[in-house]
């Protein structure tokens, strides 16, 4: 992710990086953030910046980001701070369909932009991070940077692929998600896409129909409406935000200790959750 403000000269050169990374289909995932010189404050010694960025925004909108990378970089090759850079009649003039509004400032991305300068802790322009890693640039140039940043947070993938562990058909994420160091139960409610969720948006109005004929948002409407839960006495009649279902084969042993581990949490956080059991038979 490349932070910069257009308009220097620092700016101007990422550019031209990611034009040439993306030349020559690089496969990082590239992405821009403009920051004005003012952070997105209305300050007229910095409108030329605001400008640039909402024109190239809404020209990749319309025309595709390639499209708004190659005009930024030709309009802005030949700016000095003396020039008089004319953002709209360069926009009419290589766009004449595009359709320029009359307020073309985008604030709302400006403040944006600087919102997430300013949560990040940065202090100066440009900035460039990799998997969220800032990088140093004030020892080496640029590219020379991101290569090197990418080759270390891929040297093991780089030595799997070497040894013939991981090939072209193996899903990545697949298998760092699988590393031992990586605690399962986020594995499987956290990272997995297609894990099952508990319908409650059913209504439940009482009667002897069975179990089986039901719908699985009215069955969990029928076990809700019927729960007793416990709670901590001190907590009785407090609210609640959080309700724990453990749902366990009490003739099992890992049952058993999956229920007095939910015992033992529920004394020390009594005024948290209030929990319910549902209780089987292997």
């Amino acid at each position: 992710v490349f932070v910069l403000n257009p308009l220097t000269s620092e700016g101007i050169e990422m550019l031209q990086y990611i034009s040439l990374f993306m030349e020559h289909l690089t496969p990082f995932r590239l992405g821009v953030l403009f920051v004005d010189g003012g952070c997105g404050l209305e300050d007229e010694s910095d409108s030329l910046s605001q400008e640039v960025i909402s024109a190239f925004r809404l020209v990749a909108k319309e025309k595709g980001e390639l499209s708004a990378l190659a005009w930024a970089i030709s309009l802005l090759e030949e700016y000095d701070e003396e020039s008089d850079l004319k953002v709209r009649e360069s926009l009419k003039k290589q766009f004449p369909d595009l359709t320029v509004p009359d307020q073309l400032i985008d604030k709302e991305y400006l403040k944006f932009s600087c919102d997430f300068f300013m949560s990040r802790g940065f202090s100066e322009l440009p900035q460039v991070t990799v998997n969220g890693v800032v990088l140093e640039l004030e020892d080496e140039d640029l590219q020379n940077a991101i290569v090197n940043e990418v080759q270390h947070q891929t040297s093991e993938i780089q030595q799997l692929v070497y040894r013939r562990r991981i090939t072209d058909s193996t899903n990545i994420y697949n298998h760092f998600m699988s590393k031992p160091n990586v605690l399962q139960r986020l594995n499987k409610h956290v990272a997995n896409l297609d894990s099952l969720k508990v319908d409650l948006s059913g209504v439940w109005s009482g009667g002897d129909l069975p179990l089986t004929l039901l719908t699985k948002a009215q069955l969990s409407a029928a076990v809700a409406t019927q729960m007793n839960y416990l709670t901590s006495k001190e907590g009785e009649f407090t609210m609640k935000p959080v309700s724990l279902w453990v749902v366990s084969d009490l003739s099992t042993s890992s049952g058993r200790q999956m229920v007095l581990n939910v015992l033992k949490f529920m004394i020390s956080e009594a005024n948290f959750e209030h929990l319910h059991f549902l209780s089987f038979g292997g």
